[in-house]
């Protein structure tokens, strides 16, 4: 019988042994889950859509300026950020104009500097812009990394009367396939801040957040690089802007202890 004894408490510590082995290689696989989620969380795509038709010829130089500051400053946030930024400037092809330009993604900050103080403003018949094809042009880009961030920056509403209160308008009809646009960027998981100039936008940005049934767009003003990277330090964007920390975990003997901080989902 008490053969039996010794054997049956043999077995519950051997049991109990594995049982905590096990919850150590389930720690263990968690902190490399987590590692890996720091790790993608360091990729950021980062698109600016810009206004670039004559009502921005004044403002443009500045807007410039902004664009630089802020990917600077984003890339400085984090310096193990791996950030490929882009830019789509629209104009107005509803109203004879030449074209929209783009800048395909880049990962020297240095390079798109460059390519952006090339563009400039131009064209624009009316008082509303051709915010659509910017959209569609954001859309054809080569997006890749896991977090994705798109600032809008303009100073006029898209054409269509519902996008306004009775700005000056060549093509009030219709929606412009604006609807279908937005959930489709948003469905590809981007992030959406738009860059306030005036209250001419104010309506236009109202009924985009309504055509995606929740508050995806986040307006702030647009008078520093400042304001819009305080944007980026929300709870929405705090992934992308602040540099991510893992607590440690207490399971794990201290050797593997990983101090560097609390990831930010």
């Amino acid at each position: 019988k008490r053969a039996k004894e010794l054997d049956g408490e043999e077995t519950r510590r051997k049991l109990e042994t594995a049982r905590r082995g096990l919850m150590l290689t389930e720690r263990r696989t968690e902190i490399r889950e987590v590692l890996h989620m720091v790790k993608q969380s360091e990729k950021t795509d980062l698109v600016f859509m810009v206004d670039a038709t004559g009502s921005m010829a004044r403002q443009i130089a500045n807007v410039k300026e902004q664009i630089v500051k802020i990917t600077k400053k984003v890339k400085a946030t984090n310096q193990s950020l791996k950030l490929r930024v882009a830019a789509v400037f629209y104009r107005d092809a509803l109203d004879g104009d030449s074209g929209n330009t783009t800048i395909v993604f880049d990962t020297d900050v240095e390079s798109f500097s460059r390519s952006v103080g090339g563009v400039s403003a131009h064209g624009g018949g009316d008082g509303a812009e051709d915010v659509a094809s910017g959209l569609r042009d954001v859309m054809k880009l080569d997006w890749a990394s896991p977090t994705r961030l798109l600032i809008h920056i303009a100073d006029a509403p898209s054409h269509g009367a519902r996008y306004h209160n009775g700005c000056d308008d060549h093509h009030v009809e219709g929606d412009h396939g604006i609807p279908k646009l937005l959930l489709s960027i948003k469905q590809m998981n981007v992030e959406y801040v738009f860059g306030r100039m005036n209250a001419g936008t104010d309506k236009m940005i109202d009924v985009f957040n309504g055509d995606v049934g929740e508050k995806w767009i986040k307006s702030v003003p647009i008078t520093s690089a400042d304001e819009m990277t305080k944007a980026a330090r929300s709870d929405s964007f705090g992934r992308w802007i602040m540099p991510p920390r893992i607590v440690p975990n207490p399971w794990l003997p201290d050797r593997e202890h990983l101090s560097h901080g609390e990831v930010r989902r």
